[in-house]
């Protein structure tokens, strides 16, 4: 309250009693990196919403009602991530599709949507053999992880990247 209340008019208050709960005042101007993160991600605005998002929700927190929330907004940064990295490979910018699935499988390791996305990039970068690095990595964590195989994308890419042909987007792309 004293923090707030330096900022503010003498007359708003900060927090408001609800019951039997404190909350925020409403009316008053706050930004929240929640919000914004939200508001880009229903916007798919996914390289303000994959920027807002610095960490974990609530890191720290362990509290019941903070896990399903922090899962939640786990769940779309890896979303705005996949969409921002395909749109990424599909625009040919594969330096930055392969930054941005690298950071996919850093927080989901047995995302097949971020391994095919990064070997994809692999591909696109004229490197067939990283690529096919990347699709035993994945076998290896989903036999690990989730006992389950690789999707037949994943095993299309693979087997692309056998066969020293690019990523499908530069079979799309005017020449």
């Amino acid at each position: 309250r004293k923090c707030l209340k330096a900022q503010l008019a003498d007359e708003q208050e900060p927090i408001l009693r609800e019951k039997e709960a404190l909350c925020l005042n409403p009316t008053l101007a706050l930004w929240h990196d929640l919000d914004e993160f939200n508001s880009a991600f229903e916007a798919g605005d996914d390289r303000r919403a994959v920027e807002l998002c610095t960490g974990p929700f609530l890191e720290g927190c362990y509290m019941d009602w903070v896990m399903p929330l922090r899962q939640k907004q786990e769940e779309k940064h890896l979303q705005a991530l996949a969409r921002l990295a395909l749109a990424s490979a599909d625009q040919c910018r594969y330096q930055e599709a392969l930054e941005l699935s690298t950071r996919l499988l850093g927080l989901d390791g047995a995302s097949q949507e971020g391994h095919l996305l990064k070997m994809r990039a692999h591909l696109g970068l004229g490197q067939p053999e990283a690529a096919i690095r990347q699709y035993k990595a994945c076998e290896r964590v989903l036999e690990e992880e989730l006992r389950s195989e690789p999707s037949m994308a994943l095993v299309t890419v693979y087997q692309r990247a056998r066969h020293g042909m690019p990523d499908e987007a530069l079979d799309k792309s005017p020449r």
